[in-house]
C-alpha cells in the first residue's frame, strides 16, 4: 500500500469481515459476501472509478465489486501472502472430499510427530555437547516420568476419542464437520496438544535433560501456539464463522481456568 502511495496513488485501506480490527475489535466472522463492505467503501468516498488489491478471498470481491457500474472500469490485482495461501490450503483440505482428507491425515500426523521428537532428540545432543548430566536420581526420574506420561496419555486418548465420535481427527487436515465442545474440549480448545506439552517434560524428566525441560520443549510450546493464531485459528474463524469466534472468546488455549468453572457451577 505505501508503494502505490509513494507513487501517486490515492490509497485507502480498510478490514473487511474476519480481517485486522473488524474481527479483532468487532468480532465480525468471515463472510463470503465481500460485495458488502465493498460497497459500503465505494458509497462511503463516492468512488467510481478503483483498483481493488487484496490479501484473502479476493476473487469474491472482484466477482461481485464487477457487477457495480461504479465498479465496471475497475482493474484488479490479486495479493496472497504465504500465511493467506497456507490458510487457503488448510481451509481447501479440511472441506475437501473425504478421499483427499483420509489422504493426507497420516501424512500431517506422522510429520508433526516427526517434528516433536526431533526436538527430544537435538535437546539429548544438546546435553552431550555440554556435558550435562542427569539432574534427577533415577528412581525419581522414573516416578516423575510415569506420572506425567500419565497425564499426557490420558488428554491425548480423550481428546482423540472425542474427535472420532465427531467423525474427524485431530489432524488440521481430517477436522471433525463440526465445532467440538464437549469432553476435554469444553475445558481447553487444544487438549491433545497440552497432552504432547506433558509428553515432552515427561520424556525431559525421564532423560534427566535439562535443555528438553527448559529450553526445548518452551521452544516447542511457543511455536504451536504462533501456529495456532497465525495459520489454524483463522481457518478455523473461515470455517466456523461466529460459532468458534465465542468458543475462543470463553474457552482458554491450553490450561483450563479452573476458578472460574468452579465459580459457574456454584
Amino acid at each position: 500500500m505505501k508503494y502505490f502511495s509513494e507513487h501517486g496513488y490515492e490509497v485507502i485501506a480498510f478490514d473487511g469481515p474476519g480481517q485486522g480490527a473488524a474481527r479483532k475489535k468487532y468480532g465480525l466472522a468471515f463472510d463470503y459476501e465481500w460485495e458488502k463492505p465493498a460497497s459500503a467503501i465505494l458509497n462511503h468516498f463516492k468512488l467510481r472509478d478503483v483498483t481493488w488489491c487484496g490479501l484473502k478471498k479476493t476473487h469474491n470481491i472482484k466477482n461481485q465489486a464487477d457487477l457495480e457500474q461504479r465498479c465496471a472500469n475497475s482493474n484488479w490485482i490479486k495479493i496472497m501472502t504465504l500465511k493467506t495461501k497456507w490458510i487457503e490450503i488448510l481451509y481447501k483440505l479440511a472441506t475437501g472430499s473425504r478421499k483427499l482428507r483420509n489422504f493426507f491425515t497420516p501424512i500431517g500426523a506422522f510429520f508433526y510427530g516427526l517434528l516433536t521428537f526431533s526436538f527430544v532428540i537435538v535437546a539429548l545432543q544438546v546435553d552431550r555437547m555440554v556435558g550435562i548430566t542427569r539432574i534427577f536420581p533415577r528412581p525419581l526420574a522414573i516416578i516423575l516420568a510415569v506420572s506425567i506420561f500419565g497425564i499426557s496419555f490420558f488428554l491425548i486418548g480423550w481428546s482423540v476419542l472425542y474427535f472420532l465420535r465427531a467423525k474427524g481427527t485431530p489432524v488440521p487436515f481430517n477436522p471433525p464437520p463440526q465445532l467440538v465442545t464437549t469432553g476435554p474440549y469444553a475445558y481447553v480448545r487444544n487438549p491433545m496438544l497440552t497432552g504432547v506439552f506433558a509428553l515432552l517434560f515427561g520424556l525431559g524428566a525421564l532423560f534427566g535433560s535439562i535443555s528438553l525441560l527448559v529450553v526445548f520443549t518452551p521452544l516447542f510450546i511457543l511455536i504451536n501456539v504462533w501456529e495456532l493464531k497465525v495459520i489454524e485459528e483463522p481457518e478455523l474463524e473461515k470455517r466456523l464463522g461466529a460459532d468458534y469466534i465465542e468458543y475462543r472468546k470463553r474457552t482458554p488455549m491450553f490450561f483450563p481456568d479452573l476458578g472460574i468453572r468452579f465459580k459457574k457451577r456454584k
